[in-house]
């Protein structure tokens, strides 16, 4: 296995991975076998000297912490600028920014940057030889669902729908108009951002049955994407 997703830190504190983390990190381990030097979860009493706020770092700082990050390594020459591209196009909400060759993106959007866009990277470590992803805190990155890892999946496809629900894929319409709904209210409502990207993924999780997916998305207002969202969370009872 290559990555510790709980135990006991350098420090001495007991800590955890957060949901999300630990389904990419496995979603890492099973694409690219073996373990790797720059591989890893929970800091180092070095790296938590060199950089105390990272999100490598348990929190809270006392008690049981979670860690919000992860560091994988390239398996071949081009794995780690693959990962990190199709995670950048995937927009999934739950990744707070990922680093890679001196250049970051975030969730957010900065002053010169859009969300979601590639932008030079200046801190002391380049990141030249892994990837780093960290994830938002609280519920939205406890989200258990597998992320987009390769060219052409999409954030969804595979769902952590509970004992005795039907497994269930978006169709290529349904991803589209999420995608969409995420864009209106994420990018365009500004402030609400945070509350828009749990509310997204609890429809997501909501849609368990491929019955009630067809049901909510089946004859919405066409040209009005605002209408079109107040219908699927009328139907969703969200």
């Amino acid at each position: 296995m290559a990555f510790r997703f709980d135990g006991v830190n350098h420090a001495g504190q007991e800590w955890r991975a957060a949901g999300a983390i630990v389904t990419f990190g496995k979603q890492i381990e099973s694409i690219r076998p073996g373990k790797f030097r720059t591989d890893g979860t929970v800091a180092s009493k070095q790296h938590d000297l060199n950089s105390p706020t990272s999100d490598h770092r348990p929190s809270p700082r006392v008690g049981l912490g979670t860690v919000r990050a992860l560091d994988f390594a390239e398996g071949t020459r081009g794995f780690v600028d693959e990962v990190a591209e199709t995670l950048r196009l995937s927009r999934d909400p739950r990744i707070l920014y990922v680093i890679h060759d001196r250049r970051k993106f975030s969730s957010t959007r900065t002053k010169k940057f859009p969300a979601f866009e590639w932008r030079p990277y200046t801190g002391e470590n380049g990141h030249l030889t892994h990837g780093h992803l960290s994830v938002v805190s609280g519920e939205l990155g406890e989200q258990t669902h597998e992320f987009a890892v390769a060219p052409g999946q999409s954030i969804g496809q595979i769902q952590d729908v509970g004992i005795g629900k039907e497994e269930m894929a978006f169709t290529a319409e349904e991803e589209a108009f999420l995608k969409e709904l995420f864009r209106v209210v994420v990018e365009d409502m500004g402030s609400n951002a945070k509350f828009a990207k749990s509310a997204i993924l609890d429809i997501r999780k909501d849609i368990i049955t491929r019955g009630e997916l067809q049901a909510a998305f089946k004859d919405l207002p066409k040209g009005d994407v605002d209408a079109a969202i107040a219908e699927v969370v009328k139907r969703l009872n969200v």
